[in-house]
């Protein structure tokens, strides 16, 4: 069993950090321990302790800031890997070696792999060095070091029973460095794996220096006699110590008048800013008023062109009456049962010529032969702009969510469609509180991404997120929402697949309403593209992307940054019935809304299906958290 412990200071920030992070990690027999905190971290951590050291299956201790998520789903497995030798006491994701003092990180960094996520100045993170490892220094890799960073640790058995936090030191800072140096003159290895972390955490690294000073002192006291001999004279070091700090103070300063600098031209650019801002607005409105111009056109047009068919039809039908006048009652009854055999298919006739003129002349104009004769290209939405209205068989799910479950917070992943439909249905319910809107394709069209921020300013508490849905990090800022809305995208997903995004947005949320078309034509959820060619097109919507996938499955995609075998314009996924409930039960969902709501337009194999899983070990309403 691996257990978890966290000091919670501020049980609002575990429940947004430390918690989902957990929760993703952990295996059902984890144990967590995550009680209020009294005194120095160094006594917290030496309860965690205490607590542990009574499970006689304890494979391992995590121990993590309340600031800080875990990313990996299979963590645990990546901890036992890292424990397999027994001369491990010490686990972490940051480490440096050559430490020749208790500011360990001015060692060599040996290996770095977490993010540190900020709120100031709007906002941001910084990614270390081995946040994404194939992008990094070819020398990074995890081994044995001499110091890590105590913001994720990872403790063996023997470390946990051996092994206590010295309280004398301080309040809070030293603590990892001394527990490594422990281990290490025990004769026992601390090491890096490769697991990721994400430090939610302000801009500012020491917040109290003079407590920082005190335990650094102290422990250079306590470990004088293992930390390699500093070289040269004493009053030289003194000097130099002095020399550094004074040169540390002026940069400082270079660093003050370059934040006012950066202030003042953001000032500059947020005018500009305004003023072209100003500028689309008025376009807009000029647009509008055109579109609004034209569409009266249309309609008398449309109502001229009605008026003279209806005059025409009158005519023909009169002379027509005055021919039947003059025919015999017995031929007038015959006429009669002919004309009411004929009249289905003579309709029928006239809607094909209607249709066949309307699609020739929308040809002739450059037009979709599919629309309507006064039918006008809808604009780009503007402010004041309503969203398209959503589907009317896959809306109720959202309804039941909302009336039955209580949810009063989502994060709507959309692909297909009209980008924002689920959200902005979702959001106008006077229940729901917030929201946020993330586009799950591989490369987001920006025009539909700066609509639906125009739409989702006129809506208090709804976001639209401009970042890669699949990204650990978009999950951190949705943070615990009531609702994950999946319409139209599961069966489009490759890297990451259909149940890899249940298995990142799980930890973060009591619900699913999921609208997706499901497989029927097996047992199992298959790949389509490994049908082959012709079972493929005749599976799936007759689409001029889905007619050249063949064609090009090893191109690369430069729109999508991806072969054309994974794009996620096409159809990648036949997902049945029983794979999607069985992975969601696994989560730990349920279904408790499930409806059929149409098939798919000459797509063989499939029918609309809409779903509403809930957490049955969380509350479904309010959208808070739990620890």
């Amino acid at each position: 069993m691996i257990a978890f412990g966290v000091a919670v200071t501020e049980p609002t920030i575990y429940d947004r950090f430390a918690g989902p992070g957990i929760r993703r990690a952990a295996e059902p027999d984890s144990l967590v321990f995550a009680d209020q905190a009294t005194g120095s971290l160094f006594r917290n951590y030496n309860r965690v302790l205490e607590q542990a050291r009574v499970h006689d299956g304890l494979e391992a201790l995590v121990l993590v800031h309340q600031d800080v998520e875990i990313v990996e789903s299979d963590f645990c497995a990546r901890v036992r890997a890292s424990l397999s030798d027994p001369d491990v006491a010490i686990v972490g994701c940051v480490g440096a070696v050559g430490v020749r003092q208790p500011a360990w990180w001015k060692g060599t960094v040996a290996w770095a792999a977490f993010s540190h996520h900020y709120e100031e100045f709007g906002g941001g993170e910084f990614d270390s060095l081995s946040w994404r490892p194939e992008a990094g220094p070819s020398h990074l890799a995890p081994g044995e070091v001499d110091a890590i960073d105590g913001l994720a640790m990872v403790l063996s058995p023997w470390a946990v029973r051996e092994l206590c936090f010295d309280e004398s030191l301080g309040q809070f800072h030293g603590y990892d460095f001394d527990i490594c140096m422990q281990a290490r003159t025990a004769g026992k290895k601390v090491v890096t794996a490769d697991f990721r972390v994400i430090h939610h955490h302000s801009l500012e690294q020491i917040s109290d220096p003079e407590e920082w000073i005190a335990a650094y002192i102290r422990l250079g006291e306590k470990w004088a006699d293992h930390l390699p001999e500093p070289s040269g004279d004493p009053n030289q070091r003194a000097l130099r110590a002095e020399a550094e700090a004074a040169c540390a103070e002026a940069r400082g300063i270079t660093q003050w008048l370059r934040a006012r600098a950066m202030r003042a031209q953001l000032a500059r650019t947020r005018q500009e800013l305004n003023g072209s801002r100003d500028q689309l607005k008025a376009t807009r409105q000029a647009l509008t008023l055109a579109r609004q111009q034209l569409e009266g056109v249309r309609s008398r047009q449309n109502s001229q062109v009605r008026g003279a068919y209806e005059t025409e039809a009158a005519a023909r039908a009169g002379r027509t009456s005055r021919r039947l006048a003059q025919v015999p009652r017995v031929r007038l009854a015959g006429a009669g049962a002919w004309l009411a055999r004929m009249r289905p298919a003579s309709r029928s006739r006239a809607t094909r010529g209607r249709r066949q003129a309307r699609s020739d002349a929308a040809r002739r104009a450059g037009g979709d032969p599919h629309q309507a004769p006064g039918w006008v290209a809808p604009m780009q939405a503007s402010a004041g702009a309503q969203p398209k209205a959503p589907h009317p068989g896959k809306a109720p799910a959202i309804d039941y969510a909302v009336e039955e479950l209580g949810i009063e917070s989502f994060a709507s992943l959309e692909f297909d469609g009209i980008f924002g439909e689920w959200a902005f249905y979702t959001i106008d319910k006077p229940t729901i509180q917030h929201g946020a809107l993330v586009d799950a394709r591989a490369r987001r069209a920006r025009a539909h991404l700066l609509s639906a921020i125009e739409l989702a300013a006129e809506r208090p508490g709804m976001r639209v997120l401009d970042r890669a849905f699949s990204d650990p990090r978009t999950v951190s800022e949705i943070g615990e929402v009531d609702a994950i809305l999946l319409f139209d995208v599961l069966h489009h997903m490759v890297d990451p697949a259909w149940d890899q995004v249940l298995d990142l947005y799980a930890p973060v949320t009591s619900s699913f309403v999921i609208a997706n078309p499901q497989w029927e034509r097996g047992e199992t959820t298959v790949r389509l593209v490994d049908l082959g060619r012709e079972q493929f097109l005749e599976a799936v919507p007759p689409t001029d992307t889905h007619a050249e996938l063949f064609d090009r499955l090893d191109d690369w995609h430069k729109g999508q940054q991806r072969l054309y075998r994974d794009a996620t314009h096409v159809w990648q996924r036949g997902i049945t019935d029983a794979d999607l409930k069985a992975k969601l039960g696994e989560l730990g969902f349920s279904v408790k809304h499930e409806r059929e709501v149409g098939r798919p337009s000459q797509a063989k194999g499939f029918v609309n299906k809409a779903f509403v899983f809930s957490r049955s070990d969380r509350p479904a309403a309010g959208g808070g958290t739990q620890s």
